[in-house]
């Protein structure tokens, strides 16, 4: 008698949680490897899971070679698959849209929306890609500096291959393997910080929230043409 082929299938959530599971910290290494090994985990493993986030957050450009400094402060909506909404309170009237495909930056005050693909792998902005899950720090960064206190872990990279504009970044990561902060120092020696704070993990988000209808009359800017 023939025996039939046993069939079995792995829902979606299972299997997202057998992948994010392989970011487990290796044993070995010094107390330093250690906790920075387990702080990329924490950080990479709950954002490759995550299914909603909203947060606040602080956008800060310290023009050095100008002396000026830039601030830009709203509200995070995030959701798998990449979908992202950036809605500023400072400056009023600028939204940031992604649907995981496309992305819109509205920008009222000039009456303007640029439209572009979104980048993938490297190319993408590495704070969108921590974001994202994307990002897989422990290949493509040495840990110089990992410092721990009160939950929060603070770790100093250094790209292993070139990063325009990248020499090191310095990454807070807070509990549950939420990001707190990024900041790096770009070419020009402008140092530009990305602050998250009342993070909150799991809601329900409306689908409406990542997608974006450039008002009648604004400019549409394509990447690549005009």
């Amino acid at each position: 008698m023939k025996r039939r082929p046993v069939r079995f299938s792995l829902r979606p959530a299972l299997l997202l949680l057998m992948i994010c599971g392989l970011l487990l910290p290796l044993p070995g290494g010094s107390a330093q490897e250690r906790g920075c090994e387990g702080a990329l985990s924490a950080l990479q493993g709950t954002y490759c899971a995550l299914t909603t986030l909203t947060a606040r957050f602080r956008h800060t450009l310290h023009a050095k070679t100008l002396g000026q400094e830039e601030v830009e402060e709203g509200t995070l909506y995030l959701a798998a698959r990449g979908r992202m909404r950036w809605q500023y309170e400072t400056p009023k009237g600028k939204l940031a849209v992604s649907d995981g495909a496309r992305s819109w930056l509205y920008l009222s005050a000039e009456n303007q929306v640029f439209v572009q693909k979104v980048s993938s792998g490297a190319e993408a902005p590495l704070a969108l890609r921590l974001l994202s899950g994307e990002a897989d720090l422990r290949k493509e960064f040495t840990c110089l500096e990992s410092r721990q206190a009160d939950g929060v872990s603070t770790l100093r990279l250094k790209p292993n291959a070139p990063i325009p504009d990248l020499q090191e970044v310095e990454v807070r990561i807070g509990a549950g393997g939420l990001l707190q902060r990024v900041a790096y120092t770009d070419g020009l020696g402008n140092e530009i910080i990305l602050e998250f704070w009342d993070l909150a993990t799991g809601g329900k988000l409306d689908a409406s929230l990542f997608s974006f209808q450039p008002p009648r009359g604004v400019r549409v800017l394509e990447a690549g043409g005009d």
